[in-house]
């Protein structure tokens, strides 16, 4: 994985607001391949969830924490995921 600004700061919008669309990553990070990002952070051991929105006659993906993942999961691993990122830039 090569590491870029966009995964950390994905990761830190999903623990910080709780989930993310491709809609909030291109207006707030200027970030086009959310799809991606989410892929990174997956290979980082954090279980991200996929729902698929319907709105408007247009369908979407809306990125969360997994259940299991919401319950266990701490500051500390995402800041080592963190951490990690920056290291390996």
């Amino acid at each position: 994985m090569k590491p870029t600004k966009h995964t950390e700061l994905i990761l830190q919008h999903i623990m910080d607001n709780g989930s993310i669309t491709p809609w909030e990553a291109i207006g707030q990070y200027n970030c086009l391949r959310l799809s991606a990002r989410i892929f990174d952070i997956r290979e980082l051991g954090i279980n991200i969830v996929t729902e698929m929105i319907q709105e408007h006659n247009k369908t979407y993906a809306k990125y969360h924490l997994g259940n299991a993942e919401r319950n266990v999961i701490t500051k500390a691993k995402i800041n080592k995921s963190i951490t990690y990122l920056k290291l390996m830039k």
